[in-house]
């Protein structure tokens, strides 16, 4: 899905610096974050089901 989404231009990835895992055993993590195009398309798709909380009392 994460790549359907980088394709489409939603979100970009990038690998965890070598440094930080090298040594651990563990094949290097991949980060992934919204793109501005990701945050608008996500707004939009969750707008519908924003529900503002009362306040306090």
């Amino acid at each position: 899905m994460l790549a359907r989404l980088e394709g489409a231009g939603l979100v970009e990835s990038r690998h965890e610096a070598p440094e930080l895992f090298r040594g651990s055993g563990r094949p290097p993590r991949r980060y992934y974050r919204l793109t501005r195009d990701g945050v608008e398309f996500a707004t939009q798709a969750l707008r519908p089901r924003y529900r503002p909380r009362r306040p306090v009392d």
